[in-house]
């Protein structure tokens, strides 16, 4: 019998009808995450060059030169108001967390200073300092 005995059911299903079902159900995944991705808007892009020396240059070029007048959409771009810097190495870059915007990262950071600065202020304090 070419089947797979389920490990809880303890019913024979056939390994490739299986697997051909499960690829079909994650294809369905991917295709709604890619959806919802697309619709997302993250405020930055990532550009790759194939070497740091490419990278370096055009962030130089960015910096240097007037690119409104380079541009006849900038106005559409707003590429005035871009911020070009150097990105990590990509595998250093927590992907799941890009979308999260600065104003709730800011106040999540915020809150955890706080609470770790309430928890090391009451349980450094000297008892007899608290009784005065």
């Amino acid at each position: 019998s070419s089947g797979i005995n389920a490990e809880y059911g303890g019913q024979e299903v056939d390994g490739l009808t299986y697997f051909n079902e499960r690829v079909t159900e994650l294809e369905v995944a991917w295709n709604l995450e890619l959806q919802l991705v697309r619709n997302r808007r993250l405020n930055f892009v990532f550009v790759v060059w194939k070497t740091p020396g490419h990278c370096k240059e055009c962030s130089n070029a960015h910096k240097i030169a007037n690119v409104s007048k380079v541009w006849k959409r900038e106005e559409a771009f707003e590429s005035h108001r871009w911020q070009v810097r150097q990105a990590p190495v990509y595998h250093d870059i927590n992907w799941e967390n890009m979308s999260t915007p600065k104003w709730i990262w800011w106040t999540r950071a915020a809150v955890i200073n706080f609470a770790l600065f309430l928890f090391i202020l009451f349980f450094t304090t000297p008892y007899m300092v608290v009784i005065f």
